[in-house]
């Protein structure tokens, strides 16, 4: 039988079907995910395009179904600067008719936003700070914006999953993939992380880090073997996980 990663001793349990089946669940997430086309690189543009527009009209109000697009730290501080500015220049507020209209089109480039993201995988099956629907808290592993960052997940994922997996067996590795799956999709409501990065949680690197976290510690006590052969300490696979 061919064993991807064996225990330090060169040995292997038992078969690892689990790791391979959520490395396979994930590339068909990813090839059924990104069937609708679009990218994550549109969806930037779009937000570019708000903040541009509100960097120049600060005036504009956010309604609240909108405030993960345009972070309230970022957009108080903006219209608190051009408050004050306007006041130490003694200048006189805008009329309502010039306000309306510039809030009318800064609306529209909202819904515009709105409708070209709803097609993208990341905010469709990613973990967003509103109305997430449950199974995102799982789906979100599949989507992964490129071939690459698809194949390079999956080879850190399966380097550290396999070994794990031979020795805690199938039912405690599965707890703990559930588990590190659902805290890290927590974690990053927490954080908001949406707000920062203008996108919603995805992709399996939460996963992939938590993986690699106990593979380190494991591999304290004997690195496991790539192929029963290579040494694969855990001091080299988690830096080069945090380079790329």
């Amino acid at each position: 039988m061919l064993v991807l990663v064996t225990q330090a001793d060169g040995s292997a349990r038992r078969l690892t079907w689990l790791s391979f089946a959520l490395a396979i669940s994930m590339i068909a997430s990813f090839l059924s995910a990104n069937a609708g086309g679009g990218s994550v690189q549109e969806a930037i543009a779009l937000r570019i395009a708000l903040l541009d527009y509100f960097d120049e009209h600060p005036y504009v109000e956010i309604q609240e179904p909108y405030r993960a697009i345009l972070p309230a730290s970022y957009t108080d501080t903006v219209r608190e600067d051009y408050i004050g500015e306007r006041r130490r220049l003694g200048l006189p507020l805008l009329s309502r008719h010039i306000v309306r209209r510039t809030q009318e089109d800064f609306d529209d480039m909202l819904l515009d936003y709105e409708a070209g993201v709803a097609r993208l995988p990341a905010w469709r099956y990613g973990v967003s700070t509103q109305n997430t629907p449950a199974a995102n808290g799982f789906f979100h592993i599949g989507v992964h914006e490129t071939r690459t960052v698809l194949l390079l997940t999956l080879l850190f994922f399966l380097v550290a999953a396999v070994p794990l997996e031979d020795g805690w067996g199938h039912i405690r590795f599965g707890l703990f993939a559930a588990v590190a799956i659902l805290l890290t999709a927590f974690v990053s409501t927490l954080v908001g992380y949406e707000e920062r990065m203008g996108m919603p949680w995805s992709g399996a690197s939460g996963l992939v880090a938590a993986c690699l976290g106990a593979y380190f510690v494991r591999s304290l006590a004997g690195a496991p073997r790539l192929a029963g052969m290579l040494p694969m300490p855990g001091f080299i696979l988690v830096p080069l996980w945090v380079g790329i």
